[in-house]
């Protein structure tokens, strides 16, 4: 077994590859000012999918910033602060 110093004043914490992702997630969903649909859904933790179904009702709480077109490279974007209504209204 290999013994590895840790410096003064650090910490060693052991996490699942799962939880790295997310937390991950959280630290990138923090600079981001228009969340993509990937981005929103990454952070919600849901499908794309799911989001297109939701956004079809008109009591959706999520607002779309800019409509994508169709076509590789054109996503839609979402108004950040919506996000949050979003996830803490969904059903």
């Amino acid at each position: 077994m290999q013994t590895i110093l840790i410096p003064d004043g650090h910490q060693v914490v052991i996490l699942s590859n799962d939880l790295l992702m997310v937390l991950n997630g959280l630290v990138n969903w923090q600079t981001i000012t228009e969340p993509t649909i990937k981005q929103v859904a990454t952070y919600l933790n849901i499908s794309v999918e799911k989001i297109k179904k939701d956004l079809k009702n008109p009591n959706c709480l999520l607002r779309v910033a800019k409509k994508g077109n169709k076509g590789r490279g054109n996503e839609t974007t979402f108004i950040k602060s919506t996000v949050e209504l979003y996830k803490n209204n969904r059903v």
